[in-house]
């Protein structure tokens, strides 16, 4: 599971149906892709970072919950 994006995502007021009609994908795509079930691809990672946190690097926010990035 993506610890932080979830963290940065509920500190910044960011819904999931809100971040996944913006990259757009459905909710459920969405969760499955934080919780690891599938992978996000490069322009999801980059435009979810802009939109989230673009105050941290793509490697903070996107460690994974074993600290493997």
């Amino acid at each position: 599971m993506y610890k932080t994006l979830k963290v940065e995502m509920c500190r910044n007021n960011i819904s999931v149906h809100w971040l996944a009609k913006e990259i757009d994908v459905t909710d459920k795509t969405l969760r499955n892709k934080i919780n690891e079930i599938t992978e996000f691809t490069w322009p999801e990672v980059c435009k979810i970072r802009k939109l989230v946190a673009p105050y941290m690097s793509l490697d903070e926010l996107f460690e994974k919950e074993d600290g493997a990035a």
